[in-house]
C-alpha cells in the first residue's frame, strides 16, 4: 500500500472515529468521573446496545430495550479454561445481565440456569478498558445439554478480540475462574485463551543502615564517588515491559503462592500509549519501542504507604475509584535490570543509572506518571539529606536517601534516614485546625511521649492530603499512636518532631488498617469499618 493510499485510509478511519464519538453523544452515551480522571482508561464510552433492535432474555426474544444492562453473549461447551487449556466460545444474541438464576420454562434455552458468579470485571478491547459487570451461568439445557454462558454488559457483539479481567473465583469455590482471559475469533468461533503472567520476581535489595556521622567520615569528603538518591515510603516493585504487550507488568518482589501481578489495578502506569484525540496521530505513534525492558521501582502514592497497600489488595474496580477520588499512584524507578532486551544488572551502578534515565526519558513522553528516582550530584550530601527529612510533603517523600557506590556492580546500598522514630499518643483534643492555606484541616497534632509523659506539637510530616484525611476523621483517631521522628529526643522535649504515620495495631484504634480498609471498601466509610474489623478478625484467626 502506497504512502497515498495509508495517508487516506488514516484519515478515513479518523472521520469514522470522530463520528463514532458524536453518535456515542447523541444516543445518551455517559463518560464516568473515572474514566475521565483515569486517561488510560477509555473517555467514550462503547457504542451500546440501543444499535440493536433484538436480544434476548431467559425464555426469548425480545424487541427493544427494557435495560441498558446487556452485552455481548458467549456460549462455552466446556467453560472457561484452565492454564494450558483453549476452549471454543460461540457467540449468540446480545443478553440481558440480570443475575437470573433458576429455571427457564420454555424456549431453546429451557432448562436450569445456575449463576455462578456475578462480579466487576475489566474489559479490554484494542487501545479502550472499561470496567464492566459480567454473568457467567451453568446452563443445563433440555436440547443443548450442560454448558456454561457468559455474558459481558457493553460489550458490543461482533467484537473480534478482546480480554478480560476476572479478579477472583465465585464465592461459592465451587468453579475456578479468577483469571485473565483472551478471546479471539476464528473460522469456528472464539477461542479461549488464558493469558500468562509477565510479571518478574526479584529479590528485595539489602540496605544496610547508616547515620549522618557514618556520612560525614565516608560520603562527604568523596560525594562523586556515589549515586546518591531519595529514598521514597512506598511499596516494592518490579517491572516489565514487552512491545507485543503493550503494557508493564508491575509485580511484588514477594514469591508467595498464588502472587500475581497487580494487573488492572495501576491502569494510570500500565499503559503507555501516545495519548491525542486525533487518530491518524495514534496510528502514526503507537507508543515507546522498549523491547524487553526490566525496572526496579517505588510504587508511591501521596496519601500514605497503606493507600498504596490498599489499592494494590483491592479488586480493580475499586482500585480505579479509589484512584480516581484520590490521585493515581506514581512510579519512581531507582534501578535497571534489563533495558531493549540487553541485561544491564552487572554493570557498574554509575553507568545503570544514566541508562536508566535515559528509558525514564523516553517512558515520560507518553506517560507522565514515571518518574526516576531524584538524584543529587552536588557537594553537599548531608545537606540534601537534611533537606529530603524536612520535605514539607511529609513521607511518602521524606524518609531519607540511599547512598550507593558508583562502581559497584552488586546491590551495595547504605539507608540513611532519623534513627529515632518514638511512638508517641494523641492527646485528648490533641488536633489543631491549621490556618491560612491549612484552615479547615489539620495544622498541627498534640502527641504524648507515654513513658515520660512530656507533650509536644507535631506540624511537619503532614501532606495535604493526609491533613485533610486526618482532620476529617480526627474523632476516630483519639488515643491514636503515632510514629514521630525527630533529631534528638529528651524527657521534656523532642526536637524537630515530623509525623511519620500512624502505628497500625496500637492505641484505641488502627489507623493504618483503616486507610487501607478504606481502599479496599472503594472510600465508603461504613463500609471501611466493617472490612477493618474483618481484616482485625482474620489477623487474629
Amino acid at each position: 500500500m502506497g504512502s497515498v493510499q495509508v495517508l487516506a485510509k488514516a484519515l478515513g478511519m479518523t472521520a469514522m472515529d470522530r463520528m463514532s464519538d458524536i453518535l456515542s453523544l447523541l444516543m445518551g452515551a455517559t463518560t464516568s468521573n473515572l474514566r475521565s480522571k483515569l486517561p488510560p482508561i477509555s473517555s467514550n464510552r462503547f457504542l451500546t446496545q440501543r444499535f440493536f433492535s433484538v436480544m434476548t432474555v431467559d425464555g426469548g426474544l425480545i424487541d427493544g430495550f427494557p435495560s441498558d444492562r446487556s452485552g455481548a453473549k458467549y456460549t462455552i461447551p466446556k467453560g472457561l479454561p484452565l492454564e494450558g487449556e483453549r476452549r471454543l466460545a460461540i457467540e449468540g444474541p446480545v443478553h440481558t445481565v440480570d443475575d437470573f438464576d433458576g429455571t427457564i420454562e420454555n424456549g431453546y434455552g429451557k432448562g436450569t440456569k445456575r449463576l455462578v458468579a456475578s462480579e466487576p470485571i475489566v474489559v479490554k478491547v484494542k487501545d479502550k478498558t472499561f470496567i464492566s459487570k459480567m454473568n457467567y451461568h451453568e446452563h443445563d439445557a433440555d436440547v443443548a445439554g450442560l454448558h456454561y454462558d457468559l455474558v459481558i454488559e457493553d460489550l458490543l457483539p461482533n467484537t473480534k478480540e478482546f480480554e478480560i479481567n476476572i479478579p477472583r473465583d465465585d464465592l461459592k469455590g465451587r468453579s475456578a475462574i479468577k483469571g485473565r482471559y483472551a478471546f479471539r475469533q476464528t473460522d469456528k468461533g472464539f477461542i479461549v485463551i488464558p493469558m500468562k503472567d509477565r510479571g518478574v520476581v526479584l529479590p528485595k535489595p539489602d540496605y544496610r543502615l547508616k547515620d549522618v556521622a557514618w556520612m560525614e567520615k565516608v560520603v562527604q569528603p568523596n560525594p562523586e564517588g556515589y549515586v546518591i538518591e531519595r529514598k521514597y515510603d512506598g511499596s516494592l516493585g518490579n517491572a516489565a515491559w514487552t512491545d507485543d504487550s503493550h503494557r508493564w507488568a508491575i509485580r511484588s518482589h514477594r514469591s508467595t503462592p498464588g502472587a500475581q501481578s497487580y494487573y488492572d489495578r495501576l491502569p494510570a502506569l500500565e499503559f503507555m500509549r501516545f495519548q491525542s484525540a486525533f487518530l491518524l496521530l495514534r496510528l502514526l505513534d503507537q507508543g515507546p519501542q522498549l523491547g524487553d525492558t526490566i525496572l526496579k521501582v517505588e510504587l508511591v502514592h501521596p496519601d500514605d504507604v497503606s493507600r498504596v497497600s490498599g489499592i494494590l489488595n483491592s479488586y480493580p474496580d475499586k482500585a480505579y475509584e479509589t484512584q480516581a477520588k484520590r490521585g493515581p499512584v506514581q512510579a519512581y524507578a531507582w534501578d535497571a535490570v534489563k533495558i531493549k532486551g540487553v541485561d544491564v544488572s552487572r554493570l557498574p551502578e554509575g553507568e545503570r543509572r544514566q541508562l536508566l534515565e535515559s528509558v525514564i526519558a523516553e517512558i515520560r513522553i507518553y506517560n507522565t506518571n514515571w518518574h526516576v528516582a531524584e538524584r543529587y550530584t552536588g557537594k553537599d550530601p548531608i545537606g540534601f539529606y537534611k533537606k529530603v527529612i524536612s520535605d514539607r510533603r511529609g513521607l511518602p517523600y521524606a524518609e531519607g536517601i540511599v547512598v550507593k557506590p558508583i562502581d559497584s556492580i552488586t546491590e551495595d546500598y547504605f539507608k540513611v534516614k532519623f534513627r529515632e522514630t518514638s511512638d508517641w499518643e494523641v492527646v485528648p483534643n490533641g488536633f489543631i485546625e491549621g490556618q491560612g492555606k491549612h484552615a479547615g484541616r489539620l495544622g498541627a497534632m498534640t502527641v504524648r511521649d507515654p513513658e515520660t509523659g512530656s507533650t509536644v506539637q507535631v506540624g511537619t510530616g503532614f501532606s495535604d492530603s493526609e491533613r485533610e484525611w486526618i482532620f476529617a476523621h480526627r474523632d476516630q483517631l483519639e488515643g491514636a499512636v503515632v510514629k514521630v521522628d525527630m533529631m534528638t529526643a529528651t524527657e521534656s522535649s523532642a526536637r524537630a518532631p515530623s509525623f511519620r504515620g500512624f502505628h497500625e495495631g496500637k492505641g484505641n484504634t488502627e489507623v493504618s488498617l483503616l486507610l487501607y480498609a478504606e481502599t479496599l471498601a472503594g472510600l465508603d466509610q461504613e463500609e471501611a469499618v466493617r472490612m477493618k474489623h474483618k481484616l482485625i478478625n482474620s489477623a487474629r484467626g
